[in-house]
């Protein structure tokens, strides 16, 4: 899950860092403050428009240009659209539906905050890996709700990177002399489920293609509720998580499984990732999954305090597990 991870600096950093977090079906938000408190605040509930933008940039027929550009030709391509996003936001409209809706959830997230801690100016957000879901999307709903938006930092490498520069040799075989770990993500809520795998190294490293990184919004819980054959339901799921696994045969089978989402203590959904988990692993690995709710925008407050690295975080739109951070 190459996901999308962005970080806005609070203005008052010194009292209190916020943290939004826009999935399938809700967003969430956690306010982390100085004393090393942090609260979360009750999910907002999507829109059906916000849900089927998530839907609709979750397909690949989506997909287009967009900045930065590999070359001079894709740029040209994109110039229609990218004026009609300047015409839009130079009249007062967000650069488009997909943003608009964006910055509705932003901003029922920012008033809930508020209605907390009072006024605020900027936030982390964590999102779905949604293939069309592009960053000048997030920056546009950010400036439209007049947040400031600053991309995720890459200072927590800086050191590893400093020390590589001054000794290659040293610092390759200490990379390689690291075991890297392979972690599942799964994602399910009331209107999707996606299923990623993930390996992580230790001292920097993330891998994660798309290939390895799946979501149906069609495998949400609601469907379940609608459907007349649970049964079908159920296998579509039991086929969707053990997909990831058996499309990639080489894979090194996970070490822990990251759930996330508002569905995830449904009983039926528990047996069911265990049994594929039995079947295809021949074991059980950890399954972290206290606190699904919101906890990615929690945990991304706590990377924000500088005492974690949090793999998931970087794979994507997770909670639970991190590694210390160097």
């Amino acid at each position: 899950m190459h996901s999308l991870i962005h970080f806005l600096t609070a203005a008052t950093i010194s009292a209190f860092g916020v943290g939004f977090d826009l999935t399938a079906s809700y967003g969430s938000a956690a306010v982390s403050f100085c004393n090393g408190t942090t609260i979360t605040l009750p999910p907002i509930p999507a829109s059906k428009s916000y849900t089927i933008v998530l839907r609709h940039l979750s397909l690949d027929s989506s997909q287009h240009p967009s900045p930065p550009y590999k070359t001079i030709s894709e740029s040209r391509n994109d110039t229609p659209r990218q004026n009609m996003r300047k015409l839009r936001k130079a009249i007062g409209f967000p650069a488009s539906v997909y943003v608009e809706e964006l910055a509705k959830m932003l901003l029922a997230l920012r008033a809930a905050v508020e209605e907390k801690v009072g006024p605020i100016t900027s936030a982390g957000v964590t999102t779905m890996n949604l293939v069309a879901l592009y960053e000048e999307d997030l920056r546009d709903a950010f400036e439209y709700v007049s947040l400031k938006y600053i991309a995720f930092p890459v200072g927590w490498v800086g050191q590893v990177f400093t020390k590589l520069a001054l000794h290659p040799k040293a610092c390759m075989r200490e990379q390689y002399a690291m075991c890297d770990e392979v972690v599942m993500a799964v994602l399910y809520t009331d209107t999707a489920l996606s299923v990623s795998l993930s390996v992580i190294r230790p001292a920097y490293a993330l891998w994660e293609p798309e290939y390895w990184y799946l979501a149906d919004f069609d495998l949400g819980y609601n469907t379940y509720v609608e459907v007349e054959s649970p049964e079908e339901y159920w296998s579509a799921v039991w086929l969707k998580i053990q997909q990831i696994m058996i499309e990639n045969p080489g894979y090194t089978p996970p070490s822990k499984v990251l759930l996330m989402g508002d569905r995830t203590d449904e009983r039926e959904f528990r047996e069911i990732l265990v049994r594929v988990l039995w079947e295809q692993m021949g074991e059980l690995p950890e399954i972290l999954s206290e606190g699904a709710v919101g906890v990615a925008a929690r945990e991304w407050l706590r990377w924000r305090r500088g005492r974690y690295v949090k793999p998931d975080m970087i794979l994507g739109h997770t909670d639970r597990d991190w590694i210390e951070y160097l």
